[in-house]
This record gives C-alpha cells, sequence and structure tokens, in this order.
C-alpha cells in the first residue's frame, strides 16, 4: 500500500502498512520548516522604473511573524536580483528557491560589489531593516511584488 500526502511545503510518500508512524508523519507533515514558506518572485527597480546599475544586487526580507518559541524564530530571506532586467525568481529561506515566510516582511536592498557602477547606487536607508521603507505581505503561492526604490542623492562638488 502506497500514501501520498500533498502538504503546504512539500509531499510525503509513506509505503507499507500505515502503522503509528505514518499517521504521526501525515499530522506532522514532512518539512522541517516550522513555518508556511512559499514561492514568490518578484522586480525592484528606481522609482521612474530605470534598472539599478551595479553587478551584484541582492533583496533580504525580515519576516514580522511572532517566534514560535524561545527556540524557533523566523528565519529571514534572500534573492539576487538579475541586473539586466532587475527581477529575482529564487527566493530562499531554507532551502534554494523554497521562498519565503507567509506573512509581513522588511524588505532590504543592498549592492553586493565594490565596483564603480555599484558604488554609491542605492541609498543607505535601504540597507537595514530597522531604517528601510520596504514592506510587502506574502499571502500565497507566486505572489508578484514590484518593489521602488529612491535613486541616491548625489553629492554635489563645491567650488
Amino acid at each position: 500500500m502506497s500514501l501520498v500526502w500533498r502538504g503546504g511545503a512539500g509531499v510525503c510518500r509513506v509505503s507499507g502498512l500505515l502503522g503509528p508512524v505514518a499517521v504521526l508523519v501525515l499530522l506532522t507533515g514532512c518539512s522541517d520548516a516550522p513555518y508556511e514558506i512559499v514561492p514568490i518572485h518578484g522586480k525592484v527597480t528606481y522609482k521612474g522604473g530605470a534598472l539599478i546599475p551595479a553587478e551584484t544586487i541582492y533583496v533580504r526580507f525580515f519576516p514580522q511573524v511572532e517566534s514560535l518559541s524561545a527556540k524557533v524564530h523566523p528565519r529571514p530571506g534572500s534573492a539576487e536580483l538579475d541586473t539586466e532586467d532587475g527581477t529575482f525568481a529564487l527566493a530562499s529561506t531554507a532551502k534554494y528557491g523554497d521562498g519565503l515566510i507567509v506573512g509581513k516582511h522588511k524588505v532590504t536592498v543592498t549592492v553586493g560589489d565594490e565596483s564603480p557602477t555599484g558604488a554609491g547606487s542605492i541609498p543607505a536607508v535601504y540597507a537595514d531593516p530597522a531604517t528601510t521603507p520596504l514592506e510587502i505581505e506574502v499571502t500565497g503561492r507566486n505572489q508578484e511584488f514590484v518593489l521602488k526604490i529612491e535613486k541616491p542623492v548625489q553629492a554635489t562638488k563645491q567650488r
């Protein structure tokens, strides 16, 4: 006998006799993640739609959901932008490309390289979850998020 169960985070296959172990697996699920995680995708550009000039850009997602206990805390997620079009598709929390925890997140955007094209292309306010104005709420699978950031204020040269 074979039983397949499709849970929120994966698929379990239980073969053989349905004993106490199989029932326990069905009741607890197959994922080792204590939070529901769903795939998402999106795009990050400047307000107005211009692409951010950098070779490597990271987007990090800091969950604002409650800890389940003193030892179980929500893990942040991250994604790397495709700098050719500003998109990201493989946000990861527990495993590569698994997605983000369902709930609200503060979002940071940072440049991952120190090249001249990347330096100064993102205002510092977007680098810290305590100061970033970017927030999203993950509610379901394959949501698309379009995030717009301000262009940095360029220092004016004094004569």
